[in-house]
């Protein structure tokens, strides 16, 4: 199996990254990710090189590393998604793909769901289409793929998962 860790070594991430296309990576991450808590008592945030480099961390490390590569291929709309039910919280990385009208969320639990969706509203589709997947989710924070600038945090304890396709 390909170890573009080695690879890593010789070039900086954004380099690793724009050789090889989007689908590839996504693949080649989400095969290879182990996931690895934090310390007990407080959250690290450990750059996307780094994870990358390992192949290990927790939910935020992997949602982190998944927008900066879908944002250093190009995409514009990416988004770092934290999500908090009754008793956690969980982050995720969210894209949607302008040519393909498709809405996707990249998961550390390996899921890479897609729904087309036309006339994408990150404020409307983002939350409920996250709602649709974790079921349990009461708020779903949307941050820009960096997560530093907050869009909207919305509460979606109330919505169907049937809105999804209604809107």
């Amino acid at each position: 199996m390909l170890n573009l860790s080695y690879v890593l070594i010789e070039k900086n991430l954004t380099e690793v990254v724009n050789d090889y296309d989007t689908e590839f990576l996504i693949s080649y991450v989400m095969n290879k990710w182990e996931y690895k808590d934090d310390f007990k008592y407080w959250d690290v945030a450990n750059p996307p090189a780094k994870s990358f480099l390992t192949g290990k961390g927790d939910c935020d490390d992997h949602a982190r590393l998944m927008t900066y590569i879908l944002h250093t291929k190009g995409h514009s709309l990416v988004y770092w998604v934290g999500l908090v039910s009754d008793d956690s919280g969980h982050a995720t990385a969210v894209y949607y793909d302008l040519q393909k009208k498709q809405l996707s969320i990249i998961d550390v639990s390996g899921a890479w769901v897609r729904q087309t969706i036309q006339d994408f509203d990150e404020l409307v589709h983002i939350p409920l289409f996250i709602k649709g997947v974790f079921e349990d989710t009461n708020y779903v924070s949307i941050r820009t793929w960096d997560t530093r600038k907050s869009i909207a945090v919305v509460d979606v304890k109330e919505s169907s998962t049937d809105e999804i396709f209604s809107q």
